[in-house]
């Protein structure tokens, strides 16, 4: 069975450390920074039976928010714990449609279409016409969606090198996407490949200059290796005071969580005790998504 807080851990927390920005159609209004930072808020903070009202609430007016239609399917995906309750309790469908939302605004919403690919192909959920029509459409599209979609399916079936071979691929097709860069930087540490993944960080950084969230991913490299550069509190300062400028976002928990993983490696237990806090009270659920979520326990 495909556990689907795996799908999330793999794919969708990139929206977190990843540029999660709300491309939207010019023509609508947009959101305000307020009104993002909500959003985020409501995807982090707050249970899930608890957030999809609140989110029905901000979308009015806003329906053509692809952020808002992501994290929407995000909640749904959150409210089952197997793929059996997924289906049985109808998250798969309003998973689906509200993914589908993204792609209509959207085409080359890469997270969205590799997650309808994933899904229209689970046994028991998916459609194997949808599946094929979709396989279709990401070839026709190109940019590197049916390479990515390929690779999240290979990390779904837990296929670590034809994940990478995949990731490579997308890259190749679209080096210009850094977020494709970041989900293959990703998927190297992942596998302990830390000369490949730190040899891929130097090349992307040098073709996506000040882009935060690659920038997120060369902090966040270290401190998995547990090697502390000089630069890098320079760098987590710096991400904390220029977060949330267009075009990438970062989810600023997201950075907290990382300083509190560093001052735990530098012995400082209260700053990094007065981080973990900060996360509680504003991101709780970030804490059970990423990889230190067991070292708040060493405090």
């Amino acid at each position: 069975m495909v556990w689907l807080p795996r799908i999330l851990l793999l794919t969708l927390l990139m929206g977190a450390t990843t540029g999660f920005a709300d491309t939207g159609n010019p023509a609508e209004p947009q959101l305000s920074q307020q009104q993002l930072r909500e959003a985020y808020r409501i995807r982090y903070a707050l249970e899930p039976d608890d957030a999809l009202p609140m989110l029905e609430d901000l979308q009015r007016g806003y329906s053509a928010s692809d952020l808002l239609w992501e994290i929407r399917a995000e909640l749904h995906v959150l409210n089952a714990d197997n793929v059996n309750l997924f289906r049985k309790l109808g998250q798969a469908r309003r998973a689906i449609e509200a993914y589908e939302h993204v792609v209509t605004i959207d085409p080359y919403a890469f997270r969205a279409q590799g997650l309808l690919f994933t899904f229209y192909s689970l046994p028991g959920i998916g459609d194997e016409e949808k599946a094929e029509s979709k396989e279709n459409e990401l070839l026709s599209l190109g940019g590197g969606l049916h390479a990515f979609a390929q690779a999240m399916q290979a990390m779904v079936n837990r296929d670590n090198a034809e994940a990478i071979s995949q990731l490579r691929l997308a890259v190749e097709a679209a080096p210009d996407n850094p977020d494709y860069h970041i989900a293959l930087i990703r998927q190297l540490i992942e596998l302990d490949a830390w000369q490949e993944a730190e040899a891929q960080l130097a090349a992307s950084m040098a073709l996506h200059e000040g882009y935060q969230p690659l920038t997120f991913q060369y902090a966040r490299y270290h401190v998995l290796k547990e090697s502390i550069p000089p630069d890098l509190h320079d760098i987590i300062a710096q991400l904390l005071e220029t977060n949330g400028s267009a075009p990438a976002r970062l989810l600023p928990e997201s950075v907290y969580l990382l300083r509190a993983r560093i001052r735990q490696l530098e012995g400082d237990l209260q700053g990094a005790a007065e981080d973990y806090r900060h996360v509680r009270e504003h991101a709780p659920k970030l804490i059970d998504e990423m990889e230190f979520a067991d070292d708040e326990s060493e405090l």
